[in-house]
Parts: C-alpha cells; structure tokens; sequence
C-alpha cells in the first residue's frame, strides 16, 4: 500500500500542470484585471491590481487586498531567466487603440515588429512563443488584452524555488 502512495506521490509531482494566465487593462479604469486557472476551467486565482501613492494595491478577493510597498520591489531576488523552466505553449497580446494618425504608425509598428522579431526571439529563447494582434477600434483609451498559456510540474516549481531563495 505504501508502495501505491509513492507512485501516486511520483506521478503528482512530476505531471504538468498547464495554466492559463488571462491579463486586461483598461487605461480609462486604471485596473490591471486578471485571472489565472488550471486546465482552463479551475481558477486559482483572480482580482485587479491598482498603482496608488502608497505602492502597488493586488486585490485578490472581496474585500481582501494586499499592499505591495514600490520600494521593497527592487529586493526581489527573482531574475527572468528564471522562467525558463516554464514551458510556454501560447501567448497572445490584443490592443485596442483609439483611432489617429498616431496610433496608426504605432499599430503598423507593432505588427511588424512582433512578425519579425517574434521568431527570432522563439529561435533564441525556445520557451518564448510570442504572437501580436493589433485591432484599431473606437475606444476613447487604449486597452490591452493578454492570454498566456504555459505549463509546468510541481517540481519544477519547488526548483525554481529554491534557486530564487538560495540567491544572494
């Protein structure tokens, strides 16, 4: 019997568990919404986060906020390539802009720019696979939509754990 929970265990730990990060903002509103769930239907967790003078505001549930101070924020000890233990099977970047002349240039900069460099950045980075969708529409403020899919085991996760708390 000890031997099935040591599989069990085995199995649990080294299985992949695909997430799916969903990001909005919405510049009128100032809120950076977001949601985040396994296998695209159970939510581990959701709210929107808010600059105010104090630091950063993540409000996670009702009623429920934790305030991030903007100056411990350079203490972090976590470094991008860190993330590459992640696989990363998707993400898209919707933008929504206000129709001048402007944003005009600045969509057709973007839309090339992500086709160029995008595969570039997937031939460097292997666990980058990054698309970009540009749509002009008649919004008085720009919004901006992020869809992230990627995947990872538990035991990668208590890895990367352990890299960023042993750093110095």
């Amino acid at each position: 019997m000890a031997v099935l929970y040591v599989v069990i265990g085995v199995i649990i730990l080294f299985s992949p568990l695909i997430f799916n990060l969903y990001v909005y903002y919405d510049k009128e509103s100032k809120r950076l919404n977001f949601g985040l769930y396994i296998f695209n239907f159970i939510k581990v967790l959701g709210g929107f986060i808010q600059r105010q003078d104090k630091g950063i505001i993540l409000h996670y549930k009702n009623k429920k906020a934790k305030i991030f101070n903007t100056k411990d924020m350079g203490k972090v000890k976590f470094k991008l390539k860190d993330l590459s233990m992640i696989e990363v099977f998707e993400s898209n970047l919707l933008i929504s802009l206000p129709i001048n002349e402007t944003n005009l240039n600045l969509a057709s900069c973007l839309n090339f720019t992500s086709n160029f460099i995008g595969p570039i950045i997937k031939e460097k980075k292997d666990f980058l696979d990054l698309k970009t969708n540009v749509y002009l529409g008649c919004d008085r403020q720009a919004k901006i939509y992020f869809q992230l899919k990627f995947a990872f085991n538990i035991f990668t996760l208590i890895l990367l754990l352990i890299r960023v708390l042993v750093r110095k």
